[in-house]
């Protein structure tokens, strides 16, 4: 969060008003945390015994991880992006409806849709490693 209020104060002056205050600060941030993210070694939120019980086994978290990733990146980007904004970095309805410039009600449809379709590409995914299996 420093890093990303430090960012913003340092790049203010380059600021040119093409887009609205807010979705700037987003890209912005968005930036410094995809930094951060690739540099920092996560701490687990959750003791080994806890996460032992947990998981079936590191194998099935493995191919659930790699089906969450297929399945997200078969999804157009307007889908992707509002389940990243909304699941991934917890941003309300409104404030997606800021970043992207969209009306609310837009914000609520297009997650609708985005969550069907990832539910179908899991489903799909599922499937293929069922009959992938059975072969």
């Amino acid at each position: 969060l420093q890093e990303a209020f430090l960012a913003i104060w340092q790049s203010a002056s380059s600021y040119e008003g093409r887009a609205q205050p807010a979705t700037w600060i987003f890209h912005l941030t968005r930036r410094v945390a995809a930094k951060v993210r690739r540099h920092r070694i996560w701490e687990p939120l959750t003791t080994p015994d806890e996460e032992r019980e947990q998981m079936a086994s590191p194998e099935t978290a493995i191919v659930e991880r790699l089906s969450l990733d297929d399945a997200l990146t078969r999804l157009s980007v307007k889908h992707r992006e509002i389940l990243e904004l909304v699941f991934i970095y917890g941003f309300t309805l409104a404030e997606c409806a800021l970043i992207l410039a969209i009306p609310v009600g837009t914000v609520k449809s297009r997650l609708s849709y985005a969550r069907r379709a990832l539910a179908r590409a899991l489903d799909e995914a599922l499937a293929a490693e069922e009959s992938g299996f059975n072969a």
